[in-house]
C-alpha cells in the first residue's frame, strides 16, 4: 500500500488546535506558622470541558532572574516533604472552576526561614474540527486530525516560618542612550531572609511634580540572591527636559503589608 498520498494529504488538511487556558487565582500563596492552609482557584478560558494535573516543581533563580527547575527534594529551603495539596487530579464543566488546598504541616523543629514550592498546574485543552471538516469527514472526503496541546502555568508557595519580608533597596542607578531611548538600571536589593515581591515603574520629577513613564513592572528576588539587575527602555521624547529620571519600588506582600515604597534618582 502506498502510504504517500494518505500521507500528503494528512498534512494537507487544517485543523483547529484550541489551546486551553489556565486561570489561577492567586498567583502566590503566603503560609506561615499562624496560617497554615489556603486555597487555589484553578479554571480554564474556554467553553468545552477541561481536564486539570497538578505537580510539584521547584524553581531557582539565576543572577539575571531567570528561573531553572530543580528537583523539589533536593533544596534545603523546599517546603515539598510536608506540604499537602489536593486534589491533584480533577475536571471542570465550561465556565466552572475548581479550588485546591494547600496545607502545610512543618516539622515542630522546623528552623527560621522562607521555604518554599511550585505547583504547576497543566490543561490538556481540546482540539474541535470545524463544523465544514466534520461534514467533509462524514462523506469520506476528508480526514479530520485532532491534536490536544497541553498548557501549564505556576503557582509560587512560600511557608515563612517566624520571619518576617523586610523589603529592599535601589542601588546603582545609570542610564546609557541607545537610539531614540535612553535605557535606566538599577539593582534592586534584598534585604531580610525572605523573597522580595512587588513592582517597580520609573518616573521623572521635577519641582516637585512627578510623572509616570510607562506601566509597572514586576519585581521579584529570590532568597537566594541579595541583589538583581533591572534595565528599562524609555523614550528620550518622553523625558521633559531639565526632569530627574528616578525609580520607585513598590512592596506587593501580605506578609509585611507596612512596607512602604522606596524611590531613588538617577545621579
Amino acid at each position: 500500500m502506498n502510504l504517500k498520498p494518505i500521507l500528503t494529504a494528512l498534512l494537507a488538511l487544517p485543523s483547529v488546535l484550541l489551546a486551553q487556558e489556565v486561570m489561577l487565582s492567586p498567583s502566590t500563596v503566603l503560609l506561615t506558622e499562624s496560617k497554615r492552609a489556603d486555597l487555589i482557584t484553578v479554571g480554564s478560558g474556554g467553553d468545552g470541558f477541561a481536564t486539570f494535573a497538578v505537580t510539584d516543581a521547584f524553581f531557582l533563580q539565576t543572577k539575571d532572574g531567570q528561573l531553572t527547575i530543580a528537583s523539589p527534594k533536593g533544596p534545603q529551603n523546599s517546603a515539598l516533604s510536608w506540604l499537602r495539596v489536593g486534589p491533584r487530579r480533577f475536571a471542570t464543566e465550561p465556565g466552572r472552576s475548581m479550588q485546591v488546598r494547600v496545607a502545610a504541616r512543618p516539622p515542630p523543629d522546623l528552623p527560621p526561614g522562607e521555604y518554599r514550592l511550585h505547583l504547576l498546574v497543566a490543561n490538556k485543552g481540546t482540539s474541535e474540527p470545524l463544523p465544514s471538516e466534520v461534514k467533509a469527514a462524514a462523506k469520506g472526503k476528508a480526514v479530520v486530525v485532532d491534536v490536544a496541546i497541553v498548557v501549564s502555568r505556576g503557582v509560587r508557595i512560600l511557608y515563612r516560618n517566624k520571619v518576617k519580608p523586610e523589603g529592599g533597596r535601589l542601588e546603582m542607578l545609570a542610564q546609557e542612550p541607545e537610539g531614540p531611548n535612553i535605557n535606566f538600571g538599577f539593582d534592586v536589593v534584598r534585604l531580610g531572609q525572605t523573597s522580595l515581591i512587588g513592582t517597580y515603574q520609573i518616573f521623572t520629577r521635577m519641582n516637585g511634580k512627578d510623572q509616570d513613564l510607562g506601566r509597572e513592572f514586576g519585581v521579584s528576588v529570590y532568597a537566594e540572591l541579595d541583589k538583581r539587575r533591572f534595565t528599562t527602555a524609555v523614550l528620550q521624547s518622553d523625558i521633559p527636559r531639565g526632569s530627574t529620571v528616578c525609580a520607585r519600588l513598590t512592596f506587593a506582600d501580605d506578609g509585611n503589608p507596612e512596607l512602604q515604597p522606596v524611590e531613588a534618582c538617577m545621579p
